[in-house]
């Protein structure tokens, strides 16, 4: 498995989901949360959103457990790019309250892990262009908007310019398109 160790390492929370909230994950839900570092807080500065959040992932629930495939720059990780680590782990990286969950509402949760999979396996890299007309490599969010445009036709975007500053986390919260499974946020 591909580690999702982060260079930073924030104070230990002994944050976590409890085991209920943890059963309600399938594979395809997207989980966010909010990082420690000066990156985790600019992103939410620049993206100025609703939704208190700088990171997501797409968990793939298999054999092993729960696990959250994303990617991330190797300015923070020692991989570049995709990768894949326990849910635990992933959540270990957030700041107490910064933890939420959806599905999508009209497609299969297996048909988005899988192609999760398939962008783990081909080893794309960190997008630190953030340009979402490339698909040569992705950002965090940008991994579930193209899987979502490419495999269900359905545009997160709305129609919106394809640049950073319109992937909005809270996008992903639309009551229409996707349900809340879990919700840790502060407010």
């Amino acid at each position: 498995m591909l580690g999702c160790h982060t260079k930073y390492e924030g104070p230990n929370t002994g944050y976590n989901l409890s085991a209920e909230e943890l059963s309600t994950l399938q594979s395809g839900d997207l989980i966010f949360r909010m990082g420690y570092g000066a990156l985790s807080l600019s992103i939410v500065s620049m993206l100025n959103d609703t939704i208190k959040v700088s990171h997501c992932a797409i968990v793939l629930k298999d054999s092993l457990g729960l696990s959250a495939i994303h990617t991330i720059s190797s300015s923070l990780s020692d991989t570049d790019g995709m990768q894949k680590c326990s849910i635990e782990e992933f959540i270990a990286d957030s700041r107490k309250n910064s933890i939420a969950a959806v599905r999508f509402k009209n497609g299969n949760g297996q048909k988005i892990a899988d192609k999760a999979i398939y962008y783990l396996n081909k080893q794309v890299p960190f997008d630190i262009a953030f340009n979402l007309a490339d698909s040569s490599a992705f950002f965090c969010s940008e991994l579930p908007i193209r899987i979502l445009k490419d495999e269900f036709a359905f545009d997160v975007l709305q129609g919106k310019e394809p640049v950073m500053s319109n992937c909005r986390f809270s996008a992903f919260f639309h009551p229409q398109y996707f349900e809340t499974i879990v919700y840790h946020l502060s407010r």
